[in-house]
């Protein structure tokens, strides 16, 4: 197990400084295409609707990218947090009224007046990860529980979706970095909520079943 710790840690490591590497090359081609389109836009050329709508979506697209390097080193540089005491069934309740989507119906059982000290930013974080998780594994749409208690010492969200289940290797690697059973993802978002769980002195735990669906478990210490 320490061993396992130790490994997973140089491959975050690696990963921190590949992820800068990538983003500064990225970020100077983004610019460089940024400033192009911009140029054409402005040539004073008498361009066509065709082609407006080209330079528009070349606009959009770049603006996309450039967000999703930001998002992706950012992800991946979890150092420092800050810390202060948060009402954990409230905070998630304003996190799951920006992710609506009619495909999704949450089932909330949330207790009033549950607190923990977190990061809020991170904390967010790591339920959205989950809960694209969720949906990820219902590409139909469907159910997805949520609850928020808390027990004697500490503070439990849990995070239930009706999907397609993992088998016994894929819940038992689930959480490692650059591990996913997906096409063109790069497998880190459970790899980075683990971290930033443990990071608040929680812990965090999946159970699955094919067919059955999943659940992940957070425990935070109770503030």
């Amino acid at each position: 197990m320490i061993r396992m710790k130790k490994i997973n840690q140089e491959i975050f490591s690696a990963i921190n400084k590949f992820s800068s590497f990538v983003s500064h090359e990225l970020k100077n081609s983004i610019t460089v295409i940024k400033n192009a389109v911009y140029c054409l836009e402005n040539s004073g050329k008498n361009y066509n609707k065709k082609q407006r709508e080209m330079l528009l979506f070349l606009n959009k697209e770049v603006d996309r990218t450039y967000s999703k390097i930001v998002s992706l080193l950012d992800d991946t540089r979890v150092k420092y947090l800050n810390m202060q005491i948060v009402d954990i069934g409230e905070f998630v309740h304003k996190i799951l009224l920006e992710v609506k989507d009619k495909k999704f119906k949450f089932n909330v059982n949330i207790r009033d007046n549950v607190k923990a000290s977190v990061d809020k930013n991170r904390f967010r974080q790591v339920i959205l990860m989950i809960i694209d998780n969720a949906k990820g594994a219902m590409p139909n749409g469907g159910n997805i529980s949520i609850g928020v208690y808390s027990l004697k010492y500490k503070v439990v969200v849990d995070i239930k979706d009706y999907g397609c289940g993992m088998n016994k290797e894929t819940l038992k690697k689930c959480f490692n970095p650059l591990f996913t059973t997906k096409r063109f993802q790069l497998g880190m978002s459970l790899a980075v909520a683990k971290h930033i769980i443990l990071m608040l002195g929680g812990k965090i735990e999946v159970k699955s079943l094919i067919n059955k669906g999943t659940k992940f478990i957070i425990d935070l210490p109770k503030a």
